[in-house]
């Protein structure tokens, strides 16, 4: 081979390994911005990481924002601390949060000034009774007392770890006629579907409020969720009391 072809041969192979190189580098460093867009979370037991989306922030509430209408409210309208309940009249945890923290924080907090309770229905789809409980209460309320129907569904359900239960809509004319409200007035609301949007729009301001299980709770700002034993909620209201 002529020695002007060797050295033509020579320079392109140095060409193209500068290109290659310059492709690898390239490479690498689109893979290595990609993955620090991801979010390295150990497997359980594994030793080992697995690749997984960044979660996505929950969105900025403020609990004033919830409170233009619920579903009903029990304590001082002017007190410091607000608590907004999304809960589910069919739910086993919300009935174990009725029965275990709520007396507490009642007896501690709302009965002092201290704590208004605003409640919101958030009826999940898999509970099928639960929409018409939440219609039975604000029927109720229309004769002032949504509180005292809210707790009679609560304590007909039965035994916190029966788990959850079917209600029958009979009751709620039972319950009626025990909290002496005016039945007829009471069934006629009941079977108009008087408040049927409300409770669904209770549903949509709570998933627009992030809001995916019940309960769930904003003490002022901060979220709660689950049936969190009163010790947090006593931490919780007393950070907000003390900042107020």
């Amino acid at each position: 081979m002529p020695q002007k072809a060797i050295m033509v041969l020579a320079v392109a192979l140095v060409v193209s390994s500068l290109i290659l190189s310059y492709a690898v580098v390239t490479s690498a460093d689109s893979i290595g911005k990609g993955l620090s867009k991801i979010q390295v979370t150990a497997g359980p037991g594994s030793g080992s990481g697995t690749l997984q989306p960044t979660a996505t922030p929950a969105p900025q509430v403020d609990y004033r924002d919830l409170i233009q209408d619920f579903a009903g409210a029990e304590g001082d309208e002017n007190a410091p601390v607000t608590i907004v309940e999304f809960s589910d009249y069919q739910c086993p945890f919300c009935r174990s949060f009725f029965e275990s923290s709520l007396p507490q924080i009642r007896e501690q907090y709302v009965n002092t000034g201290k704590v208004r309770i605003v409640f919101k229905d958030f009826p999940l789809s898999f509970h099928p009774d639960a929409p018409k409980a939440a219609e039975a209460a604000r029927c109720a309320g229309d004769q002032g007392k949504y509180f005292d129907m809210h707790d009679a569904i609560y304590q007909g359900q039965g035994p916190a770890n029966l788990g959850t239960v079917t209600i029958n809509e009979s009751v709620y004319a039972t319950y009626a006629k025990q909290l002496g409200l005016n039945e007829a007035q009471f069934q006629t609301c009941l079977d108009s579907g008087k408040f049927t949007q409300a409770v669904q729009g209770d549903f949509a301001q709570g998933v627009a409020a992030g809001v995916s299980g019940t309960p769930s709770f904003y003490v002022n700002n901060q979220l709660l969720v689950g049936a969190q034993p009163f010790s947090v909620f006593k931490q919780a209201i007393d950070a907000e009391l003390s900042n107020a």
